[in-house]
């Protein structure tokens, strides 16, 4: 099945802003160096890992994911990354909700589909919890040498 074939199924299902996201997400990938990182896994082997930057600040500078996992679930991760970024860290809880990322992608998910947005947040919330050593204290950031991804 080529991209075209996938996409058209998709907004079909979904709708074409999940489509988009899922198929053509803007933030995937791993940055070269990040602050922080962390992931969630599934039993059925479905996984979302999310990559941090943060600025002076403890603002989200840049929000990357990785994803084996079914459309919801990577249209939500590529749906929390446009709604971190920029955001500081300790206003992330209200910014990163259920009802946020479902109003980001425009359209109604069926009860049977909700768990991808569940492991979108859950990565994304272990990845904050990696974050909070340099956001509290950010001396801390000085002595916490970023991850290097080669």
């Amino acid at each position: 099945m080529d991209t075209e074939q996938i996409f058209s199924i998709i907004s079909e299902k979904y709708g074409l802003k999940i489509a988009q996201a899922a198929v053509f997400p803007e933030h995937f990938g791993i940055p070269n160096v990040i602050h922080s990182r962390g992931g969630h896994s599934t039993a059925n082997n479905e996984e979302i890992e999310f990559f941090l930057n943060i600025d002076e600040d403890n603002t989200i500078e840049s929000c990357w994911f990785t994803a084996h996992a079914a459309a919801i679930a990577i249209a939500s991760a590529e749906a929390i990354c446009h709604l971190a970024e920029g955001i500081r860290v300790d206003m992330l809880h209200k910014v990163i909700t259920e009802d946020s990322v479902i109003e980001f992608l425009e359209t109604e998910i069926p009860d049977s589909d909700m768990l991808g947005v569940f492991l979108a947040q859950e990565a994304f919330r272990k990845c904050l919890l990696n974050l909070i050593p340099i956001s509290r204290d950010p001396w801390k950031r000085f002595y916490t040498k970023p991850f290097s991804v080669s």
